[in-house]
C-alpha cells in the first residue's frame, strides 16, 4: 500500500514539551516571539527569536543587531507597543527615526 507523503496523521500533531533558550512563560503556558523587520517592499531585513516573556519594545535593539545587511534602516515604523521614549532615544543615537502612534494616555 502506498501512502501520500503530504498526509499527516493525528499522532504527528501531538503537542510535546517545549523547551530551549528562546522559550519563556506566558499566560497560557510557554512560548516564544519571532521578531522581524522588513523594508517597504516587505523584504526581511532582520529576524530574531526570543522568549515570549519580555515586551516587544525590549526586543527591538536585539532584532536590529541580527540584521542581514550592514547598514541600519533610516526609519522604523511600529505599532502602539513601540511608543517608548527610552526606545526612541536609543534609536536616535543610531540615527534611526522611530515612527509610532501615541497611546491615548500620553
Amino acid at each position: 500500500v502506498t501512502r501520500s507523503l503530504g498526509v499527516l496523521h493525528r499522532r504527528h500533531l501531538r503537542g510535546g514539551e517545549i523547551g530551549g533558550l528562546c522559550v519563556g512563560p506566558t499566560k497560557r503556558g510557554k512560548g516564544s516571539k519571532l521578531m522581524a523587520v522588513a523594508d517597504r517592499h516587505s523584504l526581511p531585513l532582520a529576524v530574531d527569536m526570543a522568549s515570549a516573556s519580555p515586551a516587544e519594545v525590549k526586543l527591538v535593539i536585539s532584532t536590529l543587531e541580527a540584521r542581514f545587511l550592514p547598514e541600519l534602516p533610516e526609519r522604523l515604523i511600529g505599532d502602539k507597543a513601540y511608543d517608548s521614549d527610552p526606545l526612541a532615544a536609543e534609536l536616535a543615537e543610531g540615527d534611526i527615526e522611530l515612527i509610532a502612534p501615541h497611546r491615548c494616555n500620553r
